[in-house]
């Protein structure tokens, strides 16, 4: 039910821009309609028909920055070569990060922007007492990762320095593990519109995702000098869970809303769709390469 609804909202908002921005009635012929049943009408066309009609500019909003980079990361995989993976991390982790942004933006893009230390973090929900944030790392034997988890603790008063934070950085998006944590946390920041569902990400899938986060992406972005490998096979299951983690924020979250719906579902899906089968593909061909060579 929560799915029609947000479907929708979104299409009547759709809409609604369509309204404002062409406030008369456009009178057409028959040839006219042909054309634009056959072909397109200019207002069916946005920023995936705008970046391949002319090498003016480039158009791009925050939804339209993560689909792209999750197609990016499709593209990649048609290399032969196995520096292709350190492509494939680059552009998967770049998606979530910004399928994350899309989710907490809400139409307020100062959500996601850094207000002072994320740790004094407090809100008041209703007729609720107010709460403040609980940062709770998230650790890998004991090696404490950038990841963490959101909690809420009770308050018995209020700080003297204001209820909500520190002021916002206009200048500075939140970073990825704020982000990820933000996400992860029904009660406020995914709790804000009703019927929003929370992305759940056990440890093994969190471990997952600080491995390609740290030891892959951010690793080889910055690359110190020296010489090293790193498994295919183990970038290619943590590749998994980032694909499976974006299938949840962009289709089943229901709090990203797409301008253009139908058109932006349909090419994530057959993204996701293809991208899951093609690494599945490469680790059995990796599996069946390291079984021919056991002596």
């Amino acid at each position: 039910m929560v799915k029609y609804f947000f479907k929708l909202f979104g299409s009547l908002y759709y809409l609604l821009q369509k309204i404002i921005k062409y406030p008369k009635i456009q009178m057409k012929n028959e040839d006219e309609l042909f054309s634009e049943q056959m072909y397109g009408g200019d207002e069916d066309r946005g920023y995936y028909e705008w970046n391949r009609e002319s090498p003016e500019s480039i158009y791009i909003d925050e939804k339209e920055n993560a689909i792209d980079s999750l197609e990016t990361a499709l593209s990649f995989l048609d290399r032969k070569d196995n520096l292709k993976w350190k492509w494939v991390a680059f552009a998967l982790h770049h998606s979530l990060y910004s399928f994350c942004i899309a989710a907490l933006e809400n139409g307020n893009y100062e959500s996601v922007l850094v207000r002072g230390s994320e740790k004094y973090f407090c809100v008041k929900k209703g007729n609720e007492a107010w709460k403040k944030v609980s940062i709770n790392p998230f650790y890998i034997g004991k090696f404490k990762t950038g990841a963490y988890r959101i909690g809420w603790e009770t308050l018995t008063e209020l700080r003297k320095t204001g209820s909500k934070g520190e002021n916002i950085n206009r200048e500075k998006l939140i970073g990825f593990w704020t982000a990820l944590a933000r996400v992860q946390d029904g009660y406020y920041w995914m709790g804000r519109m009703g019927g929003v569902k929370p992305l759940k990400l056990n440890d093994e899938e969190l471990k997952g995702i600080v491995w390609l986060t740290d030891a892959v992406r951010n690793d080889l972005m910055h690359l110190i000098p020296k010489g090293y490998s790193i498994s295919s096979l183990d970038v290619i299951s943590s590749s998994l869970i980032f694909i499976n983690a974006i299938e949840h924020l962009a289709l089943n979250s229901f709090s990203i809303l797409f301008l253009e719906y139908e058109k932006s579902v349909k090419r994530i899906k057959s993204c996701i769709e293809e991208i899951r089968k093609r690494l599945k593909g490469e680790n059995d061909e990796i599996i069946k390469y390291l079984d021919s060579t056991k002596t």
